[in-house]
C-alpha cells in the first residue's frame, strides 16, 4: 500500500458508524475497529483487506481513503459489495391429481430469490411431455412415469440437491434425500 509519510489510510463501509481499520503508513501498523478486530487481515504490500466469516449486515459500500499527516482526504475508492445467502433445500415432497393421472413433485428450499432449479429422471434430461411451474419448483409427470427425480437448487455461491424416488401410483420412496 502506498500513501504519503505519515499519513493514513482507512477501511471504511457506508452506511456504517465507524470505520473497519486504519493503516499508519510511517510504521505500517494496522488497527481492526470493534466488529471487525478477529474478522479482518491487511495485505499492507497490496492493500488488500480481507473479512472472514462475512455476515449480511456485511452488505455495504467499501472505500479506502487516503488521507496526509494532517488527515486531508487525498484519494478514495470505492467498491460495493452484497452477500448472498446459500440456498438449501426443506422439502421434496409429491401429491397425487385428483384424477390419479399426474404426480407433482415440489422442491421448497431458503436462500436468494436469484437462483436455478433444474430436474433430472433416472439422471438424464427430462423427456417430453413434462411441465414445469413458472418458477421450476413443481415438477407435472404423468403417474406411470415411475423413476428417480432429482432437483438441483443453484444460486452464484452454493448449490444443493435432492431425490425422491416414485416406484407406484400413491407411491414414494425417499432415497437419499437430505433435509
Amino acid at each position: 500500500m502506498t500513501c504519503v509519510t505519515g499519513g493514513y489510510a482507512i477501511l471504511d463501509c457506508s452506511p456504517k458508524p465507524e470505520p473497519i481499520l486504519e493503516y499508519n503508513c510511517d510504521n505500517s501498523y494496522w488497527k481492526p475497529f470493534r466488529n471487525y478486530w478477529h474478522r479482518v487481515d491487511l495485505d499492507v504490500s497490496s492493500g488488500c483487506a480481507t473479512i472472514r466469516n462475512v455476515q449480511k449486515s456485511d452488505i455495504g459500500r467499501y472505500f479506502w481513503v487516503l488521507m496526509d499527516k494532517d488527515r486531508t482526504e487525498s484519494l478514495k475508492q470505492y467498491t460495493r459489495y452484497s452477500i448472498m445467502d446459500k440456498v438449501s433445500i426443506t422439502s421434496l415432497s409429491s401429491s397425487l391429481s385428483n384424477s390419479g393421472l399426474t404426480t407433482s413433485l415440489r422442491v421448497q428450499f431458503t436462500g436468494e430469490m436469484e437462483h436455478t432449479v433444474t430436474w433430472t429422471r433416472d439422471g438424464e434430461d427430462l423427456p417430453e411431455g413434462y411441465q414445469l411451474s413458472e418458477f421450476n419448483d413443481t415438477l407435472t409427470v404423468r403417474s406411470t412415469d415411475y423413476g428417480t427425480y432429482r432437483v438441483t437448487v443453484t444460486n452464484s455461491v452454493s448449490e444443493d440437491h435432492a431425490q425422491l424416488t416414485l416406484t407406484g401410483i400413491c407411491s414414494m420412496e425417499d432415497a437419499e434425500s437430505r433435509y
